[in-house]
């Protein structure tokens, strides 16, 4: 390959790099604008634990829009959108990083380790969540303690120094373990699922002649099932971060994921394990979609403008 082919293949790797960065920072921006105020919800729910008996705190939400009722008449309507700026901080540029390694990854196991497609997708899905919460874990660290209401106005960096002030770095990655057994199951099955259902010869293109429109439902079904078996992963997770560390609640941080699920599990119940299930479906499922929908759009808005180019030169 001489230097003209190299400078062409160099160049179309880092249009295609930039065009997935950038469909995914659009696709994160407009789900965080929909689904934050469904992740609050999640998040109180969450975090709040009921006393023996009928809970009559008013933190207790019945479901999500109890919980957003509550919160708007407690805290007013901005509550309802607490963290957003951390979570606009957080997506855009995690979202861009996670599906451009996965892009990355899916295509490297396929075309040098000849796996499978659907090997590919699961490891890639996996391996590319893994190292985008790894790095953005404090980001995400102060989101849940922003929208769990225990950090009254602060902003991040203050969340972040307090906690690295008074317990050190190692703090800023609490909850990683958990997050981890969240994030990267969710991300396999979630990919595995959404390439399953874009299938050409799959039901949703029978139904549909429209890319955009099959996006959105493979989304919307990917993120519901992969939603569904990972919420008690989330609450572990929730709780291990929203946590204020009492002599009591110190007990809880110290243990294993697994101890934690027991611990939950035994003193509250199985159920509890699926607490704020439904936010997260509500928040999840509309979530992928409107993620997928955007993302597929706007790389093919870039195919577009491929063609017109090419077609004009």
């Amino acid at each position: 390959m001489d230097s003209t082919e190299n400078g062409i293949a160099t160049g179309m790797l880092t249009s295609s790099l930039f065009e997935t960065a950038f469909a995914a920072s659009v696709g994160a921006s407009c789900t965080a604008l929909v689904a934050t105020p469904l992740d609050v919800v999640k998040t109180r729910m969450q975090a709040h634990v009921c006393d023996a008996g009928v809970c009559v705190n008013q933190a207790h939400f019945g479901g999500p829009l109890d919980g957003m009722r509550k919160i708007w008449r407690m805290d007013g309507t901005r509550a309802l959108w607490r963290g957003l700026n951390v979570t606009l901080t957080i997506v855009v540029p995690s979202t861009a990083v996670y599906f451009t390694a996965y892009d990355g990854f899916s295509k490297f196991l396929r075309s040098r380790l000849s796996l499978e497609h659907t090997q590919a997708t699961l490891i890639a899905g996996a391996s590319a969540r893994m190292m985008t919460t790894t790095v953005f874990g404090p980001l995400e660290l102060a989101r849940t303690r922003i929208q769990s209401g225990m950090e009254g106005n602060r902003t991040v960096l203050q969340v972040l120094s307090n906690l690295a002030r008074d317990r050190g770095i190692r703090s800023l990655w609490a909850g990683l373990l958990p997050t981890l057994w969240r994030d990267a199951p969710f991300s396999a099955i979630y990919w595995t699922s959404y390439e399953q259902l874009k299938r050409e010869d799959g039901l949703l293109c029978q139904l549909t002649n429209s890319p955009i429109v099959v996006s959105l439902l493979a989304g919307t079904g990917a993120g519901s099932v992969a939603a569904l078996i990972t919420t008690p992963a989330d609450v572990i997770k929730t709780r291990r971060q929203a946590i204020q560390l009492s002599a009591a609640e110190s007990k809880f941080a110290d243990r294993t994921f697994l101890a934690s699920l027991r611990h939950v599990a035994t003193e509250e119940g199985l159920l509890s394990l699926m607490t704020g299930a439904g936010p997260r479906l509500a928040k999840v499922a509309p979530s992928c979609a409107i993620m997928m929908g955007c993302y597929e759009l706007v790389k093919q808005i870039f195919q577009e403008l491929r063609h017109l180019r090419m077609s004009s030169s």
